[in-house]
Protein backbone atom coordinates (compact mmCIF):
# COMPACT_ATOMS: atom_id res chain seq x y z
CA UNK A 1 0.00 0.00 0.00
CA UNK A 2 1.43 3.33 -1.01
CA UNK A 3 1.93 5.93 1.70
CA UNK A 4 0.17 8.57 -0.41
CA UNK A 5 -3.08 6.61 -0.03
CA UNK A 6 -3.09 6.78 3.77
CA UNK A 7 -5.12 9.65 5.21
CA UNK A 8 -4.21 10.62 8.74
CA UNK A 9 -6.91 10.84 11.38
CA UNK A 10 -6.30 14.56 11.84
CA UNK A 11 -6.82 15.21 8.13
CA UNK A 12 -10.00 13.14 8.10
CA UNK A 13 -11.38 14.99 11.14
CA UNK A 14 -10.50 18.36 9.66
CA UNK A 15 -12.18 17.36 6.38
CA UNK A 16 -15.33 16.48 8.37
CA UNK A 17 -15.18 19.83 10.13
CA UNK A 18 -14.81 21.69 6.83
CA UNK A 19 -17.78 19.72 5.42
CA UNK A 20 -19.91 20.63 8.46
CA UNK A 21 -18.88 24.29 8.08
CA UNK A 22 -20.00 24.23 4.43
CA UNK A 23 -23.39 22.80 5.41
CA UNK A 24 -23.81 25.36 8.19
CA UNK A 25 -22.81 28.28 5.96
CA UNK A 26 -25.30 27.19 3.30
CA UNK A 27 -28.07 26.97 5.88
CA UNK A 28 -27.29 29.78 8.32
CA UNK A 29 -25.04 32.18 6.37
CA UNK A 30 -23.72 34.63 8.98
CA UNK A 31 -25.47 33.33 12.08
CA UNK A 32 -23.67 34.45 15.25
CA UNK A 33 -23.29 30.89 16.54
CA UNK A 34 -21.58 29.77 13.33
CA UNK A 35 -19.30 32.79 13.34
CA UNK A 36 -18.32 32.13 16.96
CA UNK A 37 -17.49 28.48 16.25
CA UNK A 38 -15.55 29.41 13.13
CA UNK A 39 -13.56 32.16 14.84
CA UNK A 40 -12.64 29.95 17.79
CA UNK A 41 -11.79 26.75 15.90
CA UNK A 42 -8.08 26.14 16.29
CA UNK A 43 -7.80 28.91 18.87
CA UNK A 44 -9.89 28.08 21.93
CA UNK A 45 -11.81 25.18 20.34
CA UNK A 46 -9.84 22.14 19.26
CA UNK A 47 -11.08 19.62 16.68
CA UNK A 48 -12.74 17.48 19.34
CA UNK A 49 -14.82 20.35 20.72
CA UNK A 50 -15.62 21.71 17.28
CA UNK A 51 -16.88 18.46 15.79
CA UNK A 52 -16.94 15.54 18.18
CA UNK A 53 -18.64 17.36 21.02
CA UNK A 54 -20.99 18.29 18.24
CA UNK A 55 -21.01 22.04 18.22
CA UNK A 56 -21.17 22.14 14.43
CA UNK A 57 -23.26 19.00 14.10
CA UNK A 58 -25.72 20.26 16.68
CA UNK A 59 -25.99 23.59 14.86
CA UNK A 60 -26.62 21.86 11.54
CA UNK A 61 -29.18 19.43 12.91
CA UNK A 62 -30.97 21.43 15.62
CA UNK A 63 -30.48 25.01 14.54
CA UNK A 64 -28.45 25.74 17.67
CA UNK A 65 -25.07 24.67 18.96
CA UNK A 66 -26.55 24.71 22.45
CA UNK A 67 -28.46 21.46 22.63
CA UNK A 68 -29.11 21.66 26.35
CA UNK A 69 -29.68 24.32 28.98
CA UNK A 70 -26.55 25.24 30.90
CA UNK A 71 -28.23 27.35 33.54
CA UNK A 72 -31.67 28.60 34.20
CA UNK A 73 -32.71 31.95 35.50
CA UNK A 74 -36.16 32.23 37.03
Amino acid sequence: MAEAMIVSLNEAVRASIRREFELAKARFANDWQLLCIEENWGDTLDDRHTLRIRMLRSLNRNGSCYSRTFCRRD
